[in-house]
């Protein structure tokens, strides 16, 4: 009587079928655990590769983006700070008109002198304005405070002389792909230059106490108005230019995302299917197997 042969390629053709549907388990396991197609490069090498280069490009915009938070910030708070100066500056000179008046006593000048001078102050305070612990008029020297002010020892009032301490430059910052914004203008462009708000201040102050020229005063105070209120448009700009690349690197970021997605991303149905498939293609090479191993035993024993 002859036996039944069993073919010894069962065996490892039961073994292959069992190692692929459990492979293809996990890889559907994998997917629909991190909503991704592609976990690792050999999964699809293409979009792997392609994918790098997504991921690049996000990463480079998220450090834009925070870097544009950072800025808006400032430029908000540098422009704040000089709608201050403006109104400031608005105060002295109404002060001065006053302090051209012939029939004020020497008390009402003295009053009116220590009032500028109080504006002068807060002007410098202004000036000194800092955000994020960095000062924003001192030019790059931004851990410098850039004004302080001493008595004149000349002035029989001792009103202070303001002194800039920061430097002429300007910081700035890429916010785009080979795109940068200036950050700042310096304090001795804004307050202290050919149109000095502080030095129209001690004008004003000294001509007012002095009984000296207080029309011609004002007018070095009104240039320095209208230079401030001109200097106030590049933070404006500034502030136009950052939130224009804001929303385009939001627009970009949501196409980029749906460009990965698309690229990556799983089927969550595609891979339930897989999934499903894979634990019906395992269960059959199981038993598949234990056919085998049965068979094996009868023809043994026969």
């Amino acid at each position: 009587m002859s036996s039944m042969r069993v073919n010894p390629n069962l065996y490892l053709d039961a073994l292959n079928a069992l190692s692929l549907s459990q492979n293809n388990e996990d890889q559907a396991m994998r997917q629909l655990s991190s909503g991704l197609r592609v976990n690792s490069p050999s999964d699809d090498p293409a979009a792997a590769a392609e994918n790098v280069g997504i991921l690049a490009q996000m990463s480079a915009n998220d450090t834009f983006q925070r870097n544009i938070s950072s800025i808006s910030g400032s430029l908000q708070t540098a422009d704040s700070a000089l709608n201050s100066a403006v109104n400031l500056l608005t105060q002295a000179i109404s002060i001065g008109v006053q302090g051209g008046n012939s029939d004020l006593t020497s008390a009402n000048r003295q009053q009116l002198a220590q009032e500028v001078q109080g504006i002068q102050s807060e002007l410098m305070n202004v000036a000194n304005t800092s955000s994020q612990g960095n000062y924003l008029f001192a030019g790059t020297a931004t851990a410098t405070q850039p004004y302080t002010s001493t008595p004149d020892p000349t002035d029989a009032s001792n009103a202070p002389v303001v002194t800039y301490n920061g430097d002429g430059n300007s910081d700035e910052a890429e916010i785009g792909n080979g795109q940068y914004v200036q950050m700042n203008l310096p304090g001795s462009q804004l307050f202290s230059g050919p149109n000095s708000a502080f030095g129209a201040l001690k004008q004003l102050s000294d001509a007012i106490q002095n009984n000296g020229d207080v029309s011609g005063a004002v007018s070095s105070l009104q240039a320095a108005f209208q230079y401030v209120t001109g200097q106030r448009t590049f933070y404006g700009n500034a502030l136009q230019q950052v939130q224009s690349t804001e929303s385009f690197l939001n627009s970009d970021k949501v196409e980029l995302t749906s460009e990965q997605n698309n690229l990556v991303g799983v089927d969550e149905d595609q891979a339930v299917t897989n999934l499903q498939q894979a634990e019906v293609a395992r269960q059959a090479a199981l038993a598949a197997s234990s056919q085998i191993n049965q068979n094996s035993l009868l023809d043994y024993l026969k």
